[in-house]
């Protein structure tokens, strides 16, 4: 081929790359306004709107972060996400949407006495047929879709079920037992006529009245809980260390994980919060506080999607460590995370929420890496 020719072909080819490039990045940064989804983190992404769908967004392995505003929201105090959906509670109803593409589906449930209303929310949970809001003397079962199936009574006595989960046939209960000047929690395992079968554990308070009638806080808190996944109970409590004990249904223990964990020791920015948190501002004198050397094996225990999720105390780049394990205890994978009181992690992802300076909620999606 002849030099002038291979020239003019170089220019031509030159010529074509410096218009392409540009176009091909315009529609590379063209956002999907369909959902009202920000997406952060994506390089080398390109989606036809035609062919891909969200559910192939989430599980890109490019995917490190998306975001939407949820304007139905106004005061939120719980989330949950379970499959394709995600569920936010306020204390008078609770919110459904997609998490597909955060599109809002329904809202269900109410303030009241009769058929899926309830008068004190105190927890919601989520499991493969149905939900359940836990509220102060009843459970109130919904389809997974919002639909009401039936309300269960808890009668008040002096062990007072702050939540319970359905297992098998039988409940599985959290509770606080005030019979004594000394505060106990306690984990209840009971039949459908919400009768004690069997107590499968307490745990004395540190925090108590003392008898010049004021409250002594301890710091930093026990993480002690009851969880239910598939057809077993799970009991972390991180008093006895890196301590979790699985049961069966019927409350027999099959297994324990126990490991060794490092020990760090509770900092003098942690205190300060946690005195902040805890005080009573129309009477700051109520409080005493008094604080362990060490802060506990772990803050917070979640089982969902075949894992164990275990947030320590440990700070790493302003984030918090997370353990991710096996049903049985072993360690699949080290990370961080954003912890805070209204975040739900879930098959390898974070849900949070944030109120954003013009008052409006934000969901965010994050990838555990």
């Amino acid at each position: 081929m002849k030099p002038l020719v291979i020239i003019l072909i170089l220019v031509v080819v030159g010529f074509l790359v410096l218009i392409l490039i540009p176009l091909i990045g315009g529609f590379l940064a063209v956002p999907n306004e369909a959902h009202g989804l920000a997406r952060e983190d994506m390089k080398n992404f390109a989606t036809d709107n035609t062919e891909s769908t969200e559910e192939n967004l989430r599980d890109s392995m490019l995917f490190q972060k998306r975001s939407a505003k949820l304007p139905e929201i106004l005061r939120p105090f719980h989330l949950v996400v379970d499959g394709n959906r995600l569920y936010i509670a306020e204390k008078s109803a609770i919110y459904l949407y997609s998490t597909e593409d955060f599109k809002f589906i329904k809202k269900f449930g109410k303030l009241g006495e009769g058929p899926g209303e309830w008068k004190l929310f105190t927890k919601l949970s989520v499991f493969p047929r149905y939900v359940v809001v836990n509220a102060l003397d009843r459970l109130v079962f919904f389809t997974r879709e919002g639909e009401f199936i039936k309300n269960i009574k808890i009668p008040l006595n002096p062990v007072h079920y702050v939540y319970a989960y359905p297992i098998g046939n039988n409940f599985v209960g959290f509770g606080n037992d005030y019979r004594s000047n000394i505060h106990y929690s306690t984990i209840l395992l009971f039949n459908t006529d919400m009768k004690v079968i069997k107590e499968m554990a307490r745990q004395k308070s540190k925090s108590r009245w003392t008898a010049d009638k004021k409250y002594h806080a301890v710091g930093p808190p026990t993480f002690f809980n009851v969880m239910v996944y598939g057809e077993n109970i799970y009991l972390a409590n991180s008093e006895k260390g890196f301590f979790i004990e699985v049961f069966d249904a019927m409350g027999n223990k099959l297994h324990e994980i126990n490991k060794d964990y490092e020990k760090i020791k509770v900092t003098a920015e942690y205190k300060k919060d946690f005195i902040k948190t805890v005080s009573y501002k129309e009477d700051p004198g109520l409080y005493q506080y008094s604080f362990d050397e060490y802060f506990p094996a772990f803050k917070r225990v979640s089982i969902n999607s075949g894992k164990i999720y275990v947030c320590t105390y440990k700070i790493l780049n302003k984030k918090r460590e997370l353990i991710v394990m096996d049903l049985k205890g072993k360690v699949l994978k080290n990370s961080s995370v954003k912890i805070d009181t209204m975040s739900y992690i879930y098959n390898d992802r974070i849900y949070y929420l944030e109120e954003n300076e013009e008052e409006d909620w934000i969901i965010y999606e994050e990838a555990i890496n």
